[in-house]
C-alpha cells in the first residue's frame, strides 16, 4: 500500500475520527482544570461546596489518660453536600480525628487522620492526610 492511499483512502472518516477525539479531549482537559464533577443536584436539592477549618480530635481507648501534642491541631476539608446541612445543626458533626488506640511509640510520629461527616455530605479532599502526634508527658 501506498502512503498515499493509506492517508487518502476514506479521508473524511479518518478527518471526523480526529476532530471528535480532539473535541473530547479538550473537554476533559477543560473540565480538569476548572473542576467540574459529575455530581448532580437531585429535585430540590441545593448542593454546596465548602471549605470549612475543623479541629483535629484524638479518638484513645477508654481509660485511656495519656495526652498528646498534635501537630496541626486544624484540618482543611472541602465538602459537597446540602447547603441546610452545612449551615445547620448538622454541620458541627463534621469532624476529623486520629485513631491512637492503638498508638504505643514514646517518640513524635506521623498519624494518618480520617474524616467523620453526616450521612447528606460528601468529602472531596482533606489537608493535611496525616499529623504529627507526640505523646506529652501527664
Amino acid at each position: 500500500m501506498s502512503l498515499r492511499h493509506l492517508i487518502f483512502h476514506n479521508f473524511w472518516l479518518k478527518f471526523f475520527s480526529i476532530a471528535l477525539g480532539t473535541v473530547i479531549w479538550m473537554a476533559v482537559r477543560y473540565s480538569i482544570d476548572h473542576d467540574f464533577t459529575l455530581i448532580e443536584p437531585g429535585e430540590g436539592q441545593n448542593l454546596t461546596k465548602e471549605s470549612i477549618r475543623v479541629p483535629i480530635s484524638v479518638v484513645s481507648l477508654p481509660g485511656d489518660t495519656r495526652t498528646f501534642k498534635l501537630t496541626p491541631d486544624a484540618a482543611l476539608l472541602t465538602v459537597v453536600g446540602e447547603a441546610a446541612v452545612l449551615h445547620g445543626p448538622e454541620r458541627r458533626d463534621i469532624r476529623i480525628f486520629v485513631d491512637l488506640t492503638d498508638f504505643h511509640s514514646r517518640t513524635a510520629s506521623l498519624e494518618e487522620l480520617r474524616a467523620y461527616v453526616p450521612q447528606a455530605v460528601d468529602v472531596l479532599d482533606f489537608k493535611p492526610h496525616n499529623v504529627s502526634v507526640e505523646p506529652t508527658a501527664p
